[in-house]
């Protein structure tokens, strides 16, 4: 599952689209790799552009509306909950994330053909 969304001060719009990952019948519509970075699901993409994690190369397209976007930031990933662990269940079970707070953006956004 991708998302894609554009606000501006009077406005909201944003899209989802779903896939499976592997290759069916010759195509990989979606996937991800950890090293280097790469996650796409159709036409959408988001990659590091180097070995390390950032700076990430950010595109994506809906109709009229699309987005091609250089992110870096000059500090590190932040890890969420216990080192980066967030128990969900008394059983122990939960998941591994981190945030990568305080991006830059450079690149451009086309909003209705504009």
């Amino acid at each position: 599952m991708a998302h894609f969304a554009l606000s501006w001060p009077d406005g909201h719009q944003g899209w989802q689209r779903y896939s499976r990952g592997d290759n069916h019948a010759g195509i990989a519509r979606a996937g991800v790799t950890a090293e280097p970075f790469d996650a796409w699901l159709d036409d959408w993409r988001m990659h590091s552009s180097g070995q390390a994690w950032l700076p990430l190369e950010v595109r994506a397209r809906q109709a009229d509306n699309r987005l091609e976007l250089v992110l870096s930031s000059d500090q590190g990933p932040v890890l969420q909950g216990d080192a980066g662990f967030s128990l969900k269940h008394s059983s122990g079970t939960g998941s591994y994330y981190y945030s990568q707070p305080c991006l830059q953006a450079h690149g451009f956004i086309e909003l209705n053909g504009r």
